[in-house]
């Protein structure tokens, strides 16, 4: 891309000599030594081009030109030269800013850990049939609804193509609401990015999972038994819950017998939106397929909004002269919280609080932190977005209560389930962290 500017305005300078522009004052540039007077060949683009070449310029700055007289031969001819110069600057990264698998421009582009970069979207279907990066096959390590924008290349594309970024942009949202079909097993409560550790010995499920194994992507989806067929809205009342998780099959295991050994790890959420069975008529070998829509997170700008309303004093209902003005400190003495407090809290506090319980019934040796459950789940992580997550696979509590988690849209929201679960275990409204 860099080539492809550099050819552009040096063409542009070479064709155009004569023709100046002069810089009137730059923003957010501390220390320029350009003077108010310099002057640049060719048209404002190329100017721009040698403002960073030769001095350095940061492409995150304003520069102001000195005015021109409207209608003057130099004045159109620079709009027609800075014309010129976008459109083969457009045709020349055109094709780099377009994603490899719907080939289109990039919608809220996501770089991944391999530097390879996708539409959100677009690496929501990838994880949905795969773990590995379709170019280079490496193993994608980031959840597609948490990761963050290419805050760079997302500009390039709205600033060089705003109109066919517009068009794409309306396109994306009708692509998430796109159905898939997966095969199910109803069981019990997964959740992403964890492993689940499954023995096989029915019939429909060794023929399921024989199946999944063989196949492509080796996804298929986990479901909440649901005993007492309760109503779930329009939905009406399956022998299972609606909300799943997305899982894929790291080894497999088949025993001699036909039982097989299964682990596998969460990828994403679901909504089951219709089932129907694997065959035509009732059999032992036949097991749910369920039509299912993805469940993202809301996007980051929106749970930083959340909070920031949430942790206003206003919106806690907190006294001012109550509202704890500093972090939960993990001591000796303990720090006190009743749940309506919790939600004046910021996030950061919420996991603080979390890890702070983590840590202590570590120290009091809780069998559920054995150490062949810290080897089978890894140890506790320290970030907001897998805390829930890995605190809700080793919490020895009700499946009910861990499949709350999979309804919610925000890290937040999942941090005070997880604390709501900590008061409940501390035997009061009142929750003490030491």
């Amino acid at each position: 891309m860099s080539e492809a500017l550099e050819a552009n305005c040096s063409e542009s300078m070479r064709t155009n000599s004569a023709l100046q522009s002069r810089v009137q004052d730059v923003v957010n540039w501390p220390g320029t030594q350009i003077d108010s007077n310099t002057t640049f060949c060719g048209g404002k683009i190329a100017a721009c081009y040698q403002l960073v070449r030769d001095y350095g310029f940061p492409y995150d700055s304003d520069v102001t030109w000195m005015p021109e007289i409207p209608g003057t031969t130099d004045d159109e001819k620079r709009d027609r030269t800075d014309t010129e110069v976008l459109a083969g600057l457009k045709n020349a990264v055109a094709d780099d800013l377009k994603c490899q698998v719907c080939l289109a421009l990039f919608t809220d582009p996501i770089t991944t850990t391999c530097g390879h970069t996708f539409c959100r979207n677009c690496l929501h279907q990838i994880i949905n049939r795969q773990v590995a990066c379709p170019i280079c096959r490496t193993l994608i390590g980031l959840a597609s609804d948490r990761a963050p924008t290419d805050i760079l290349i997302n500009n390039l594309v709205l600033g060089l193509f705003p109109a066919e970024a517009a068009a794409r942009a309306i396109e994306a949202a009708d692509e998430v609401r796109v159905r898939f079909e997966i095969p199910c097993f109803v069981c019990t409560v997964s959740f992403p990015s964890m492993p689940t550790y499954l023995h096989i010995f029915e019939p429909k499920y060794r023929a399921m999972i024989a199946r999944v194994y063989a196949s492509e992507d080796r996804n298929f989806g986990m479901l909440l038994h649901n005993p007492d067929q309760g109503t779930q809205g329009a939905f009406g009342g399956p022998r299972f819950w609606e909300y799943g998780t997305l899982l894929h099959i790291e080894n497999y295991n088949l025993l001699e017998d036909g039982r097989s050994l299964v682990e596998a790890r969460g990828v994403a959420r679901f909504k089951v939106v219709d089932y129907k069975l694997s065959e035509s008529t009732p059999s032992p070998t036949a097991y749910t397929i369920g039509t299912v829509e993805r469940v993202n997170d809301i996007g980051l700008a929106d749970e930083e909004a959340i909070e920031a309303l949430q942790t206003s004093i206003e919106a806690a209902g907190i006294d001012p002269n109550d509202h704890p003005s500093s972090k939960p400190q993990l001591s000796e003495k303990g720090t006190k919280y009743t749940s309506f407090q919790l939600d004046g809290r910021p996030t950061r506090d919420l996991l603080e609080i979390g890890l702070g319980f983590v840590r202590r019934m570590e120290a009091q040796s809780a069998p559920w932190l054995h150490h062949r459950v810290i080897q089978a789940y890894d140890r506790c992580p320290e970030d907001a977005a897998t805390f829930p997550w890995w605190f809700a696979s080793v919490l020895p509590t009700k499946d009910a209560e861990k499949y709350k988690l999979l309804a919610t849209t925000s890290v937040r929201e999942r941090l005070k389930i997880c604390i709501e679960w900590i008061m409940q275990i501390e035997g009061a409204r009142r929750c003490t962290v030491i």
